[in-house]
């Protein structure tokens, strides 16, 4: 007499709910786009950065929910990619060491470090520009949110071993949503792999039955 034996299928369903997990917590990734531009004052000293009365503009992606670092009660590095500065219109091809945001008890918004191409100014590395108004982030800086909108500059300086230009109030900071790359974005690929798990995990409990 034969013995018919169902097949194991406990353990691919197991697997098959444990994959469908792990793409569902990849939809959440929300790159943003950071810009701000302005304009230096007459009496700045030309250098790689700046320009006497010259147009400025700067961007940068960065993630909403970004692996802060080297954090402390006000403050904390992000992880940025693609930045672009133009100055009177032509590209520079620079890069910041480091780009720094702030809570509002300590100035806000966020402070970008270029040096020390230049050396150090009371401990910090130059060039830097600094942007003052509101807070960007929600939550702590151990565990930031950053918050698309439009915030105002109350205050922004460029120094470096040869200048400090104080422009006061000057500009917007626009956080908004990165533009779409060529690449699928992680959500439409978790929810494409949604829709294969749940075809998989139907057909598995068809053959089990």
């Amino acid at each position: 007499m034969t013995i018919l034996r169902r097949k194991p299928c406990g353990k691919s369903v197991l697997l098959a709910g444990l994959f469908l997990c792990m793409v569902t917590g990849t939809v959440t990734a929300s790159p943003l786009t950071v810009s701000v531009s302005g304009q230096f004052g007459a009496g700045v000293t030309a250098d790689q950065l700046a320009a006497p009365d010259g147009t400025w503009a700067l961007s940068f992606d960065v993630d909403s929910n970004p692996a802060a670092a080297n954090t402390d009660m006000f403050s904390f590095d992000a992880p940025f990619s693609d930045f672009s500065y133009l100055l009177n219109g032509s590209a520079i091809a620079v890069s910041p060491e480091s780009i720094r945001f702030f809570t509002s008890d300590d100035g806000g918004l966020f402070t970008l470090f270029f040096g020390p191409e230049t050396g150090f100014f009371d401990g910090m590395p130059i060039p830097e520009f600094s942007f003052s108004g509101d807070q960007v982030f929600s939550g702590t800086p151990d565990v930031p949110t950053i918050l698309p909108s439009s915030y105002p500059v109350t205050d922004v300086t460029y120094s470096d071993a040869i200048n400090f230009d104080d422009e006061g109030a000057s500009g917007t900071v626009t956080i908004s949503a990165a533009a779409p790359t060529t690449v699928p974005e992680p959500s439409s690929f978790a929810l494409v792999s949604i829709i294969v798990a749940v075809t998989f995990l139907a057909a598995r409990r068809r053959r089990c039955q």
